[in-house]
């Protein structure tokens, strides 16, 4: 199989560098973000954890109903998009987890 490229030229290196700079502070404002911890009551009343609420915010999900089950309980849950939570609220606080990762709460 090969692997074909578009053709290069200064221009090509000079957008790939401003996408590689614009990637490095977006990463450097998420763990600011995450540092500073400023959503911290919002994000404690919605149960989730800060890796969730500052780093892994950005999912794409596919626009739908879906419907899961509590990874704890097996209680049907539904979502409007494919980002579905692994816990729901009940047992995400019974257990001081995220509800969307089930990690421990920080």
């Amino acid at each position: 199989m090969q692997i074909g490229h578009f053709p290069w030229d200064i221009n090509t290196q000079k957008n790939i560098t401003q996408e590689h700079k614009r990637y490095i502070k977006q990463i450097e404002k998420e763990l600011t973000d995450y540092l500073d911890d400023n959503s911290l009551k919002d994000r404690k009343k919605e149960q989730l954890c800060k890796y969730c609420t500052y780093i892994d915010n950005h999912r794409i999900a596919m626009s739908a109903f879906f419907d899961t089950w509590c990874a704890k309980c097996n209680t049907p849950m539904q979502f409007v998009n494919s980002d579905v939570n692994m816990l729901c609220k009940y047992c995400a606080v019974e257990n001081n987890s995220c509800c969307k990762c089930g990690a421990e709460m920080d």
